[in-house]
C-alpha cells in the first residue's frame, strides 16, 4: 500500500513539474512576453 501511495505522489510531483516547465517555456517562447506590456 505504501508503495502505491509513493508511486502516486511521485507521479503527481512529476506531472506538476512538467506543467510548470511547459508553462515557463511557453511564456518565454512568446515574443514580447507577459511582462513587457
Amino acid at each position: 500500500m505504501i508503495k502505491y501511495i509513493l508511486k502516486r505522489v511521485l507521479l503527481a510531483a512529476l506531472t506538476l513539474f512538467l506543467i510548470c516547465f511547459i508553462t515557463f517555456f511557453a511564456m518565454n517562447a512568446i515574443p514580447g512576453g507577459p511582462f513587457n506590456g
